[in-house]
């Protein structure tokens, strides 16, 4: 809601989907938690988790790279979690760790 009110006052050009499934020409499914498009040019993929998260790593970087998303824009939002251990994660990963707090600049930042 953050994000949304952001764009709203700043009169950005943005598409937004939440909670829908995308299927794979091989009929893979996955159900994606929040989609924006920024400007008509910049996907941000976002998906939420609070507690365990880690056994979802390797599932959301083969997402990833099927979308052809590049690391920034593919948001893994982890409840919780410092900012050191959202650094470290994305350093050893290719999507990029949020929190809470890191979250809406992170995404501002993106259309800069």
């Amino acid at each position: 809601m953050k994000l949304l009110k952001y764009f709203y006052e700043s009169k950005g050009l943005f598409s937004c989907l939440r909670s829908f499934n995308i299927q794979f020409a091989n009929e893979d499914k996955y159900e994606v938690d929040v989609f924006f498009l920024i400007n008509g040019r910049i996907p941000v993929f976002i998906e939420c988790k609070s507690g365990e998260f880690r056994r979802f790593i390797e599932k959301y970087s083969k997402i990833r790279r099927r979308l052809d998303i590049e690391p920034e824009n593919f948001l893994l939002l982890v409840l919780g979690v410092s900012d050191e251990q959202m650094a470290g994660l994305t350093k050893m990963y290719d999507i990029t760790f949020v929190n809470e707090v890191s979250f809406v600049k992170h995404v501002i930042g993106l259309t800069a």
